[in-house]
């Protein structure tokens, strides 16, 4: 809870955001009968700014939930080491997403409550973070969020 802990890079477990980020969303997904699924198979440590990652992944996790209301069951993440960088991925069975469409684009929504503004916020921390991110379809139904951060950033 120590705010100047959220903007120093810091080594971290990915990992422990994840499963705190999860808690702080649990009572939105379970009101929208969402399940919210993390399987961490071992821990991915990575410095970066720990403030950041939580709004990134908050950000991913409750877009996830909102697309999944009435047409979805469930939002999945799961994280894979890489040699210099880790994945992080946010895949929910709703909707999905138009093709043509920028999501990351500032005011961009299909909601009718929000501003537009989420995931080009997400954008531009995961940029700030050397980081890039990317949106695709899923064949059956859904959306998967792509997000690779370096393992460690320059201070």
């Amino acid at each position: 809870a120590n705010p100047n802990n959220q903007a120093a890079i810091i080594q971290i477990d990915l990992n422990e955001i994840v499963e705190k980020t999860i808690r702080l969303l649990s009572k939105e997904a379970q009101n929208s009968g969402i399940e919210i699924h993390f399987n961490p198979l071992n821990s991915t440590i990575i410095k970066s700014i720990p403030g950041k990652i939580k709004e990134i992944l908050f950000n991913l996790v409750l877009n996830g939930i909102q697309a999944c209301r009435g047409k979805g069951k469930k939002v999945e993440i799961i994280i894979e080491n890489l040699s210099n960088s880790v994945s992080l991925k946010v895949i929910d069975d709703g909707p999905g997403i138009e093709n043509e469409i920028d999501v990351f684009e500032p005011f961009f929504t299909t909601k009718k409550e929000g501003t537009g503004l989420g995931l080009s916020i997400v954008k531009t921390k995961v940029q700030e973070l050397g980081g890039s991110i990317s949106v695709k379809n899923i064949e059956s139904c859904g959306a998967e969020f792509l997000v690779n951060f370096p393992k460690e950033i320059e201070e």
